[in-house]
Parts: structure tokens; C-alpha cells; sequence
């Protein structure tokens, strides 16, 4: 009988240590960020960023009622890989950066001007 118990106890530690493993090899949410810098000096109000190899840019990041005020910033987590990122202005004017290689873990800024 102990000796059923020692090997359930010692499952129990090793399927413990194999999820801690799976979950240290893998990206967790806020290792890599997208830093959006507008020193544009207008206020942005939307916000697109979608994989290189995407042709759709996707949802708007920021949420209804927010906005990136001239002179402010905004962090996103993202997962690592090729990111384009585009900004709209209030007005309707648009800027975008292509081709941005984001490495995992990097804290990754776009300055906006």
C-alpha cells in the first residue's frame, strides 16, 4: 500500500513539473509590446496592426471611446514575428509602418511624427 502511494505522490510531482515546464517554454502575454509614440501633435484615434503576411489590417485596437492624445503613448501586447502597423488621425489622415521584424520579448516603439 505505501508503496502505491509513493508512486502516486511521485506522478503527482511530475505531471506538476511538466505542465511548469510547458508553460516556462512558452511566449506569455506581455513578454513582446508594441509601443505607439504620437508625437504627431493630433490625436489618434485608431489603431491597426496585423501580421506581414495578412492583406486586411483587422479590428481597431483601441477601444470606442479612446484615443492616443498628441504627446502620449499606448503599449499593446503582441506575440513575436513581422508586424505592419498603420494610425489614423482624427480627421481621417493616415501613417503607417511596414515590415517591423518585433523579436520575442522586445519592447518594440513606433514614434509617431
Amino acid at each position: 500500500m505505501r508503496m502505491i502511494g509513493r508512486v502516486r505522490s511521485w506522478l503527482a510531482v511530475l505531471a506538476i513539473a511538466v505542465a511548469a515546464a510547458a508553460c516556462s517554454d512558452s511566449n506569455e502575454p506581455g513578454d513582446t509590446t508594441l509601443t505607439i509614440q504620437n508625437d504627431s501633435g493630433v490625436d489618434i484615434a485608431i489603431v491597426n496592426f496585423s501580421n506581414c503576411d495578412d492583406p486586411e489590417w483587422g479590428e481597431d485596437r483601441l477601444d470606442d471611446d479612446e484615443f492616443i492624445e498628441a504627446g502620449e503613448d499606448r503599449t499593446f501586447d503582441i506575440e513575436d514575428g513581422c508586424w505592419d502597423i498603420r494610425v489614423i488621425f482624427v480627421g481621417g489622415a493616415a501613417q503607417t509602418d511596414l515590415g517591423n521584424e518585433i523579436a520575442e520579448g522586445e519592447d518594440f516603439t513606433w514614434v509617431v511624427d
